[in-house]
């Protein structure tokens, strides 16, 4: 049996969490106050998640960076080779904020968008 305690981040109240597993199997969870609590939990065990922040390099410039983002969760397995494949790209201006700058990234159905406008 092995016990894992948790922070839930989907609402204000900020549940600790403590899931049980037993035989690589979620037994039980418990200090939710809410549903969307056990939810949380569940994907936090079996498949985490997080919104991939970073910039990217605009090109003819050496001193600005473009803000960019995932438009969904992707799994935090994938983080660091996803941030791999940003680093490689380069933006070209005229860039609105929502513009996509990587469609798909690593066949993930997640892009990743612009934060920011940028024109030249």
């Amino acid at each position: 049996m092995e016990v894992n305690d948790l922070y839930c981040i989907v609402c204000p109240n900020g549940c600790k969490l403590t899931v049980t597993l037993q035989n690589n199997k979620i037994a039980e969870i418990k200090g939710q106050k809410c549903n969307r609590g056990e939810s949380y939990a569940l994907q936090e065990i079996k498949d985490p998640k997080r919104i991939l922040t970073s910039t990217v390099k605009i090109n003819n410039s050496n001193r600005i960076l473009l803000p960019v983002r995932s438009d969904i969760s992707i799994s935090k397995d994938l983080l660091f080779e996803a941030m791999k494949e940003i680093n490689k790209v380069r933006a070209t201006p005229p860039i609105e904020c929502g513009d996509i700058i990587i469609k798909n990234i690593l066949n993930t159905d997640v892009n990743i968008i612009a934060e920011k406008s940028i024109k030249f």
